[in-house]
């Protein structure tokens, strides 16, 4: 098996760790109308799923460090499979209570099987350029999987697109079929390069990636607001982020091609530095066109930053702990941004939502860019 179709399989189930986001937001459109229940319910459930992924990602390392990963992997998946036809089942029947039970299952599973996947992607050789490519098959999954599920709930109802996850998982189960883990980190795998503890190293680069994706997301979460202020309508807003995802394809293939000429941190400061001026430029109600430009660049900037985030947390730990844990942070800066904005946009203003934003990128990128003196080889053990 190539090294490409290796790193491939194991990032479409990578994918499926995320998807539970990825279709979050047409639940929470379609459930309070199909269980008759009111929408801060619905919004409290994915909360809930949210903050299970999360608390089981972090915990997984400690939980599982001892167990084979892809064995872990492929009972989270059967885990993911069965809480999906349970969920579809629940709305069947109308239950809000076991729709929930389920939700908190399904998201606890994906959050281990994220924790398993970056486990294992931490510790190859060329950890970088695994990464790009996880990125770009997530974009080319997410893209998929909601456009599908979208078609779905208008032709057959929303406990179709929880069948669809149960699939999902399932395909998962056949991409870790035969799929051998090495059982070497390549030295550079296991190189870290920090000034004091690799733990505090690690440690700020979380810190970092919280602070990058409270940030971004903020912004990102704005952005109809922004163009509605600008004179354009929804459609035209809604087609400028549409092409987010070609964007989002440039920034991947970006860090793949650029691989670690720069290291893996530079790119980060570099590329934070950029979208907090983005940011500020954003809020301060460009004209049309620079609204475009200014927008695609967020998913441009944000994904080809991605592997560079998790190829340093992997340099930090060859046991891949600090990258195993990479994607709760991720997804709690994710989960923050609506809330900084809202919060912000509310009592001051949006131009200083955009300085909140900006800062927030810009601090993400510092912590990143530790200064560096010598190069530590951490052991595997």
């Amino acid at each position: 098996m190539s090294g490409t179709t290796w790193t491939v399989r194991l990032a479409i189930v990578n994918s499926i760790g995320f998807s539970a986001t990825t279709i979050m937001p047409l639940w929470i459109a379609a459930l309070p109308s199909t269980l008759g229940v009111p929408a801060w319910q619905i919004g409290l459930v994915a909360t809930a799923q949210l903050v299970a992924c999360g608390l089981f990602n972090v915990a997984a390392p400690w939980l599982f460090g001892r167990m084979p990963p892809l064995m872990v992997a492929r009972i989270t998946l059967v885990v993911a499979t069965v809480a999906g036809l349970l969920q579809a089942a629940a709305l069947t029947m109308g239950s809000l209570p076991a729709f929930t039970a389920e939700a908190l299952a399904s998201g606890a599973a994906l959050g281990i099987l994220l924790g398993m996947t970056n486990r294992i992607m931490a510790g190859v050789s060329h950890v970088q350029k695994g990464y790009a490519v996880f990125q770009i098959v997530e974009v080319c999954f997410a893209s998929a999987l909601y456009l599908a599920s979208a078609g779905l709930l208008n032709r057959l109802g929303s406990q179709s697109i929880f069948v669809l996850m149960a699939v999902a998982g399932a395909g998962g189960l056949a991409a870790l079929h035969g799929l051998a883990v090495p059982r070497f980190a390549s030295t550079e795998a296991q190189a870290v390069a920090v000034d004091g503890p690799r733990v505090l190293y690690g440690v700020l680069l979380l810190i970092a990636m919280l602070c990058f994706f409270s940030g971004q997301s903020s912004i990102n979460s704005f952005v109809f607001q922004i163009g509605h202020d600008i004179g354009l309508d929804a459609a035209s807003v809604a087609q400028i982020v549409g092409t987010g995802m070609i964007c989002a394809l440039a920034g991947a293939a970006a860090a793949r091609l650029m691989g670690e000429r720069f290291g893996a941190t530079a790119p980060i400061a570099v590329v934070a530095l950029l979208l907090a001026a983005d940011f500020l430029f954003l809020t301060r109600s460009p004209s049309p066109t620079g609204f475009g430009l200014g927008v695609g660049f967020i998913p441009l900037g944000t994904i080809m930053v991605v592997p560079f985030f998790f190829t340093a947390l992997a340099r930090a730990d060859a046991r891949g702990r600090f990258a195993a844990v990479g994607p709760a942070f991720l997804l709690g800066g994710v989960a923050l941004g609506p809330l900084i904005s809202t919060a912000l946009d509310a009592a001051i203003g949006r131009v200083a939502l955009g300085v909140v934003a900006a800062l927030l990128t810009a601090v993400a990128g510092l912590l990143a860019f530790t200064p560096r003196k010598k190069e530590l080889i951490v052991p595997a053990s």
